[in-house]
């Protein structure tokens, strides 16, 4: 199992990549109750705020136990606006699935762009991972134009987009 203590805070100019925070529980529910941020993803959406407490909870516990890598991203004018995780990690392989959503109001700012370099460098230099898959359905362009930006290649027999290590 992988060891996140200290819990490994990203930034950039404009972003701070940190552990969830109670603070953070509104948007939380927000993201996670958004049917346009779900509208690609297999996953219930929360109905209550008392959900939001819970995901929390669960989402620390799996980085306590090693499970995966979680980040509230904070955009630092505005607060907490999204997550993304490495997770599905396997050790023996040396691979982790990533995975992010973000609030509506600040899709298309470039935040994502900007967050998805400081995690592949992360999983890659920190955790020593050599591949970093991301499942993606084909009517989510925006998320795969994503990928793509960052180099990840579709592997038509995995069904799966896939970045192996920078030589």
């Amino acid at each position: 199992m992988y060891s996140f203590q200290p819990f490994p805070v990203l930034t950039s100019h404009r972003l701070q990549l940190k552990s969830f925070e109670k603070d953070d529980l509104p948007r939380i529910f927000s993201l996670r109750s958004s049917k346009e941020v779900a509208k690609y993803l297999d996953r219930p959406l929360m109905a209550h705020q008392q959900e939001a407490t819970s995901y929390l909870h669960k989402m620390q516990s799996g980085v306590s136990e090693g499970e995966w890598i979680i980040w509230g991203i904070h955009f630092k004018e505005e607060g907490f606006v999204g997550s993304i995780c490495l997770w599905n990690l396997s050790k023996e392989k040396s691979t982790a699935d990533i995975g992010y959503e973000m609030l509506p109001s600040f899709q298309g700012r470039g935040i994502m762009s900007e967050a998805i370099p400081l995690v592949l460098q992360y999983g890659f230099e920190e955790m020593g991972l050599h591949r970093i898959e991301a499942e993606v359905v084909a009517q989510n362009l925006p998320s795969i134009h994503l990928l793509e930006k960052f180099d990840f290649i579709y592997n038509d027999k995995a069904g799966k987009w896939e970045r192996d290590i920078p030589l």
